[in-house]
């Protein structure tokens, strides 16, 4: 930051790409929120048939496989997964609103000496970059 009154649009834009990643990440077909089952089976069983696996599920839902190793008796174990873009999780995601200095002026909040007490104050502050303002709500100072 250079001073109190100008917001480096580094940090910004970092955690604007970084918000922006992570909502494909999480909401993308294959996204966190859309995985709705893993199955293994137990270890050296055949795999599942895809045809058991997708019982109940409609027929959107996308089916991926899985094989480990497993810890106890070292034989391979398989499984499968259901992915679903519907699934509860992805319904009930809500949008984290963009960072935009212009909604943060309008609701009395100082965006420069927020972002700056949000550098301060984040333990990954020194190592600069998206880390350092990620998941912090600024107070509204006055002016």
């Amino acid at each position: 930051m250079t001073s109190d009154t100008a917001v480096d649009a580094g940090p910004l834009a970092d955690w604007a790409e970084w918000n922006n990643a992570r909502h494909r990440a999480v909401t993308e077909p294959l996204g966190a929120l859309a995985l709705v089952l893993t199955h293994w089976s137990p270890p050296g069983e055949p795999p599942v048939a895809e045809a058991t696996a997708r019982a109940g599920h409609p027929e959107h839902a996308l089916f991926t496989r899985l094989t480990r190793t497993d810890i106890d008796t070292g034989l391979p174990q398989e499984g499968y997964r259901i992915w679903r873009a519907d699934s509860p999780a992805s319904q009930a995601f809500e949008e984290t609103p963009p960072c935009s200095r212009a909604a943060a002026s309008s609701s009395g909040v100082d965006t420069a000496r927020a972002v700056t007490a949000a550098t301060r104050l984040h333990p990954l502050a020194a190592e600069g970059g998206a880390a350092a303002v990620v998941g912090v709500v600024a107070p509204a100072w006055p002016r």
